[in-house]
């Protein structure tokens, strides 16, 4: 039996002729050893990067929502029971809703509101700053136009 000579290294192994026997050369080449990246390095900020970057996005936003759900109930906004609305008499009463203290202080719709506390009203938004630069629970001297005459109530 005669073989051809073909010495080149096929995957590591190499076939010569040894007389009628084949010889089978194996060579094995072992991997080096896998060393663990030093911690803060770039390769462990790669690795840990992908599957932490998600938990980190849903934790903020968990966190956003619990801190939004407490200032929401902790929030206590001044209401007086009016809708007021730009009129062109100024801001004018639109609606007064039952048992505000609007309603219990003789408020009536189509009132001008002319002042609140003797700051003067322009417009609908000095109602909201007003309202929200008092106190809880503190009154408020409101002066209206009804019917022609000057009322504080």
């Amino acid at each position: 039996m005669v073989y051809e000579h073909d010495s080149s290294p096929h995957r590591g192994m190499s076939f010569a002729p040894a007389g009628d026997v084949a010889a089978v050369q194996v060579s094995v080449r072992r991997p080096k050893p896998m060393t663990p990246p030093k911690l803060g390095s770039a390769a462990v900020w790669i690795r840990w990067s992908g599957p932490s970057l998600p938990i980190l996005v849903v934790a903020s936003l968990l966190c956003l929502g619990v801190a939004n759900i407490v200032a929401r109930a902790n929030f206590n906004e001044a209401e007086d029971g009016v809708l007021w609305v730009q009129g062109q008499e100024g801001v004018v009463a639109s609606e007064i809703a039952d048992g505000t203290p609007a309603s219990a202080v003789g408020l009536s719709r189509g009132d001008v509101l002319l002042a609140i506390d003797d700051v003067p009203i322009q417009e609908v938004g000095d109602v909201v700053k007003a309202l929200h630069e008092s106190h809880e629970g503190a009154a408020a001297r409101y002066t209206v136009l009804r019917l022609g005459a000057r009322e504080v109530v």
